[in-house]
């Protein structure tokens, strides 16, 4: 946990990008739990297995919730199909259906744009202030430590920290991989 701490001062000006992402993550899966949602009353249309509900459901608290969504869902379906017919009625849940797809990736995409900002600053700002402090070594320090060696050790421990710790950030950003 020490290591983390160590590497915390350099997310810090990022955190609008941390923000951003998990922002766009919870959006992502939100509209990717109600794409599948929205499938079902398109099968239901389409099959002809639609209940026929005439009358508005009224709703009653949040622990009948779900059957009040069904209810309403039927009776608009029921609403719709009967005035406009069934070929507008697909047609309309075909484009709600397109729409959600649409926001899911694109909130997937947004999340992984910002966390590339994020990455990409923190190993610049890790590089930097590795180059400043090989800077500000004394001389002494070079004349034991051949130049290779040193720039060597520097590129290894920064390949380091972007493999080992910034690699939880890959991990954040695919929320949908299993296994990061």
């Amino acid at each position: 946990m020490s290591n983390f701490k160590k590497i915390f001062p350099f997310v810090i000006p990022y955190k609008k990008y941390a923000y951003l992402n998990i922002f766009f993550n919870v959006l992502y899966a939100l509209f990717g739990t109600l794409s599948f949602v929205s499938l079902m009353p398109m099968m239901d249309v389409l099959f002809g297995q639609a209940k026929q509900n005439y009358i508005e459901p009224t709703y009653t608290g949040i622990w009948e919730l779900k059957k009040y969504v069904s209810n309403f869902s039927s009776y608009y379906l029921t609403n719709m199909t009967d005035t406009n017919g069934i070929g507008y009625t697909l047609g309309v849940l075909v484009a709600g259906i397109i729409s959600i797809f649409l926001l899911k990736n694109l909130s997937d995409y947004l999340a992984l744009f910002f966390i590339t900002f994020l990455r990409n600053g923190i190993l610049k700002d890790i590089r930097n202030a590795m180059y400043k402090k090989t800077l500000d070594l004394p001389l002494a320090f070079f004349s034991e430590k051949r130049k290779g060696d040193t720039i060597s050790r520097i590129a290894g421990d920064v390949n380091e920290v972007q493999n080992s710790f910034l690699s939880i950030t890959n991990c954040i950003g695919k929320t949908k991989k299993l296994i990061c």
